[in-house]
């Protein structure tokens, strides 16, 4: 059974992202988080089958803590940098509103994990499309 990490900041859009997920693509654990601090908690699970987690879907923009409202534009970035320097490999899938042109995207385009950016609003065939194409192409089974 493949496992996601969902990392989203809005709860809203994290109930749209699982169910579009597990409307399309059967077998999966989803396991959410909604913070830079709840993302570390979740991503820290279950060592050392840590390599296990087979997709972290990631929102750019995050608040530091659950508690937080604070929206830290960058925390992405760092935890994207902190899992390449920890030697992660399995594939990122960016989530995000930003544009395509701003200065991130230079970032984000050199890092060997991140593997598809997607825009909102998110097409959720396409999110399933990437999801499929990075967890095993035609093993994964079509949703209900």
């Amino acid at each position: 059974m493949s496992l996601i990490l969902v990392v989203e900041d809005r709860p809203e859009d994290m109930a749209g992202i699982i169910e579009a997920v597990r409307r399309r693509i059967s077998g999966l654990t989803i396991e959410e988080a909604m913070s830079v601090q709840s993302f570390w908690d979740a991503f820290n699970k279950g060592k050392p089958d840590l390599i296990l987690l087979d997709l972290v879907l990631l929102d750019l923009m995050l608040p530091q803590t659950d508690e937080s409202s604070d929206i830290d534009i960058d925390a992405g970035l760092r935890i994207l940098k902190e899992l390449e320097e920890k030697g992660f490999t399995t594939p990122v899938i960016i989530l995000t509103a930003r544009l395509g042109t701003e200065p991130w995207r230079q970032n984000v385009d050199k890092m060997v994990i991140v593997k598809e950016t997607l825009f909102k609003p998110v097409d959720a065939d396409q999110l399933a499309a990437a999801i499929r194409k990075y967890l095993g192409g035609g093993r994964m089974r079509a949703g209900k």
